[in-house]
């Protein structure tokens, strides 16, 4: 019935999908170099800590269940994107 489907805040959609799209990039550009003032990183490891602030947010305003929704969300993502990369 119409009354038993969820409803999600566009907030907490836009959330997942920054949260996604974040853990992808980090993890397909982990290795590329990035020299930030003169220190040179990986872009995965400064791409990473965004996807903490995300979760932390998440969990804050949405709850605990939407914040590991999302970060299931982002393991499958992986998983499939690692499926179709594999050589």
């Amino acid at each position: 019935a119409y009354r038993d489907r969820l409803v999600y805040p566009d907030s907490l959609i836009v959330v997942a999908m920054a949260f996604n799209a974040v853990v992808m990039v980090a993890n397909f550009v982990g290795q590329k170099p990035l020299a930030i003032a003169g220190l040179i990183i990986s872009a995965g490891s400064a791409l990473f800590p965004l996807t903490y602030l995300l979760t932390t947010l998440t969990t804050e305003v949405f709850g605990r269940k939407s914040a590991n929704s999302i970060i299931r969300m982002g393991l499958f993502c992986n998983i499939f994107a690692a499926v179709f990369v594999y050589k």
